[in-house]
């Protein structure tokens, strides 16, 4: 079995899937993408492609803790520009 499909089973995150696990100093980095390619904007709900894309930032949070390593996801995240 391969680490990022054990860590998509393990972390069971709704709408992203694992594409990367790393080691560092910090503990556990897991790095996902979102499953939905369609722009939907978060505060009207508009969605389709004249929604450009204004910015992407990556964005952390921490998950629980993998036994006594800390567990940091990472994911890239695209803020639109809406009407």
């Amino acid at each position: 079995m391969r680490v990022t499909t054990a860590f998509n089973r393990l972390l069971g995150l709704p709408g992203a899937s694992v594409i990367d696990v790393g080691f560092g100093s910090e503990g556990v980095i897991v790095t996902v993408r979102l499953r939905r390619r369609r722009r939907v904007c978060a505060c009207c709900g508009q969605t389709g492609r004249q929604l450009k894309i204004r910015d992407r930032r990556v964005k952390r949070w921490r998950h629980l803790d993998l036994g006594s390593t800390r567990c940091v996801i990472e994911c890239e995240l695209r803020l639109l520009r809406c009407h």
